[in-house]
């Protein structure tokens, strides 16, 4: 008699088992999907607010640049310069490069 009950308490608990599982995973699956729509939206919208301020950043990176290189060609094109390189007088060079640094500093404040 103790056994028919032990099959029915056994049916019962795995009865329970499947309406439990049955009921949560709709649930997690709905989570899941939210977690992923919300983490997409979320990306999305900060590519949107933060591109702009990236592209101002990158054309003043590259205007920093352009004029860096301009100062430096202006700098190789001076005759004395010139001179002082086909002579190989390196303290000379080394003078006009600390200069043109000086000038670059003194500039940028």
């Amino acid at each position: 008699m103790n056994l028919p009950r032990k099959r029915h308490s056994i049916k019962r608990w795995r009865l329970y088992g499947t309406l439990v599982v049955c009921s949560i995973l709709p649930l997690l699956l709905f989570l899941y999907a939210a977690d992923r729509t919300l983490r997409s939206l979320t990306t999305k919208n900060l590519l949107q607010q933060t591109g702009p301020a990236s592209d101002l950043a990158a054309t003043v990176i590259e205007e920093r640049m352009t004029d860096a290189k301009t100062s430096l060609e202006s700098l190789a094109a001076t005759p004395a310069v010139l001179d002082a390189w086909t002579r190989g007088d390196v303290p000379r060079l080394a003078s006009y490069l600390r200069m043109a640094h000086e000038l670059k500093q003194e500039a940028a404040s």
